[in-house]
């Protein structure tokens, strides 16, 4: 009985993405993933994935938006341009001739699934050739590790704490960043001895993924819905480890 329970929205549930194979193919040309990126609306790409605008974020942030010490807008500007002139003189830039993108997705989650339509539709509509291929999750694991396989990947991530540990920036995940100034600006955030150090150099990193080396596009951040029993009070949703039976060792 659905009276015996209450609803809660979890608003740091992870964020919605593409990736760009950047090892091997069309997309390593950075100009090529610019013109994606111009192109792509994440209102209608939330919108598709998860129906109800009370279930996503629109944000540029790569972290929570509720993480003080991490977010920042840095990049705003190249978030969801939805700008179909700009997308087709960086196409001219790029020399694209029509190659077919292969978008790599799945039905076993309709958000990987919508996501992979509505960025084809998008992009058909400034005249680049994309194919989805639809795999089942398995399968796509498999598929993915292979830079021969694809050149777009649908990709949702859980939020993390700090910058660091986003799985992106592991340079053997599916995509491939390879950057040297990427892995400069990570590394002095890992090293920063102050906090407003270890921001400013995230919000440059953040900035230049965003306006210049365009790994993936991050469309928005999605949310969760947990459900409990109305006899339950003072429920919260809390993300992060739960240190059960620790003490302070003396």
């Amino acid at each position: 009985n659905n009276d015996q329970f209450v609803s809660y929205v979890d608003n740091d549930n992870g964020t919605l993405n593409i990736f760009f194979n950047k090892k091997q193919g069309i997309m390593t040309n950075k100009k090529m993933r610019q013109a994606v990126n111009a192109i792509v609306n994440a209102d209608s790409v939330l919108l598709a994935s998860y129906e109800y605008e009370e279930l996503y974020v629109k944000s540029p942030s790569y972290m929570s938006v509720n993480n003080k010490n991490w977010f920042t807008e840095a990049g705003k500007e190249s978030y969801n341009q939805v700008n179909p002139e700009k997308a087709k003189q960086l196409l001219e830039e790029a020399g694209y001739k029509g190659e077919t993108i292969r978008i790599l997705s799945t039905r076993d989650y309709d958000f990987h699934y919508n996501t992979a339509i509505i960025v084809k539709e998008e992009l058909d509509k400034i005249g680049v050739n994309a194919e989805v291929e639809i795999y089942d999750w398995p399968t796509l694991i498999e598929k993915r590790s292979d830079p021969a396989n694809w050149d777009i990947l649908t990709v949702a991530f859980t939020l993390v704490t700090t910058p660091s540990q986003l799985l992106f920036f592991n340079p053997e995940y599916p995509g491939w960043i390879e950057d040297e100034k990427v892995y400069d600006l990570l590394d002095k955030v890992r090293k920063a001895e102050q906090q407003a150090e270890a921001t400013a150099y995230w919000e440059e990193l953040q900035e230049y993924m965003w306006n210049d080396y365009m790994p993936h596009v991050m469309f928005g951040h999605t949310s969760g819905i947990v459900a409990t029993s109305k006899n339950l009070e003072d429920f919260r949703v809390f993300r992060g480890p739960i240190p059960w039976n620790t003490k302070v060792r003396k």
